[in-house]
């Protein structure tokens, strides 16, 4: 469902209650890292881990099996996952 809920992007929506799909107008990296700032900070509020697929000018944020499965695939992107519960080296 296309409901444009996430402002900074162009277009939104989702298909259930794990995934956002956001597409980005020109210059499409403002938008971008504004967002993934957001889900990353809301990520260490909650202890909630964030799973995204990051394409040039879109953002899929959905379970990691999800994302690591769709980046090996034909659609590509670079899959990212934060666990802010586990303590980095």
């Amino acid at each position: 469902m296309q409901d444009n809920r996430v402002k900074a992007a162009k277009e939104s929506g989702h298909c259930g209650d794990t995934d956002v799909f956001m597409v980005f107008a020109d210059p499409p990296r403002l938008g971008q890292d504004q967002v993934r700032s957001g889900l990353y900070q809301t990520a260490a509020d909650t202890m909630t881990p964030v799973s995204l697929l990051v394409g040039p000018n879109w953002i899929i944020n959905a379970p990691p099996e999800i994302t690591r499965a769709l980046a090996s695939s034909s659609l590509g992107g670079d899959a990212e996952y934060w666990d802010p519960a586990t303590p980095t080296p």
